[in-house]
């Protein structure tokens, strides 16, 4: 999933976690938003995390089923700088077995010449 060495195995412990999780996609340079690479992504992610939550044991109260978010990236934007007018009702998920899931457009860099 393109993540170091060593750190898959910190993710998908904390795909059974009871914390709100935060994924971010870079997209490549040239990929399309909502292109195969950006639903594979999303697709693969929600689907494992749905499934590591049946693994949790959810204590009495707490029966609700886990939420899966996915937004563009002004939902990550909107949540670090929040604004009295820019709420489009979409926000991060921020409850227990929760996960977000934003791809984010890879940054034109400028050259100069």
């Amino acid at each position: 999933m393109g993540l170091h060495d060593g750190r898959e195995l910190v993710f998908l412990r904390a795909l059974t976690g009871r914390e709100p999780l935060l994924c971010l996609l870079r997209l490549p340079a040239g990929a399309s938003p909502q292109g195969w690479l950006q639903q594979t992504w999303e697709g693969l992610t929600s689907w494992s995390f749905r499934s590591a939550q049946r693994f949790i044991r959810a204590p009495s109260g707490e029966g609700s089923a886990p939420e899966v978010r996915i937004g563009p990236e002004a939902m990550l934007h909107g949540f670090l700088k929040p604004s009295a007018i820019g709420s489009e009702g979409s926000s991060l998920a921020l409850q227990s077995h929760s996960l977000n899931l934003i791809a984010s457009g890879a940054v034109a860099q400028s050259t100069s010449s």
